[in-house]
């Protein structure tokens, strides 16, 4: 960012990432009575459907908390997601993606986007993106990004890099 005059630094988050992507293929998952709520047992008649070892099984077409792939799930989603927007991750650089026409970068960690860009359109462009299908959140500033603290100062092409919550074992 800091290497490229007029350049800025954003921040964005995909809040609800993990649970807003779609697996390939549905699969089934098997839960115990025990582990559901009673009150939401009783709404759904979860009794009717336990099978002889008091479990149900559920159909489950999106990733979700708890399941071993929903990290990889939820990133290949992503990646699909953004290429039908031009957006492509960098071949020799894993998590670093650019655009096929417009100058702007960024980075990609879990769910949190590390935006360098130029012009405001192009921005614009990549939050829109995301948007239709993801519950964004935006720091303009590019203050916070994966547990780091960001001062900027463009005009002097610095950048103080902190992580004020780090406690250090003991």
């Amino acid at each position: 960012v800091l290497s490229t005059p007029g350049a800025q630094f954003s921040a964005l988050d995909a809040k609800m990432m993990h649970l807003e992507s779609l697996l390939k293929d549905p699969q089934c998952m098997r839960f115990k009575l025990h582990q559901i709520p009673e009150d939401f047992q009783m709404q759904c008649n979860l009794h009717a459907l336990a099978d002889g070892q008091d479990c149900v099984h559920a159909r489950i077409d999106g990733a979700l908390y708890g399941l071993a792939e929903a990290g990889r799930i939820a990133n290949q989603d992503m990646v699909d997601h953004l290429a039908k927007f031009g957006y492509r991750e960098c071949k020799y650089t894993p998590g670093l993606f650019t655009h096929d026409t417009r100058p702007i970068q960024f980075t990609l960690i879990v769910d949190d986007f590390g935006v360098k860009w130029i012009n405001r359109s192009d921005f614009d462009h990549l939050l829109h993106s995301l948007e239709t299908k993801y519950t964004m959140t935006c720091d303009m500033d590019g203050k916070q990004y994966v547990g780091m603290h960001l001062d900027w100062n463009y005009d002097t092409r610095e950048v103080i890099c902190s992580c004020l919550l780090y406690t250090s074992p003991s």
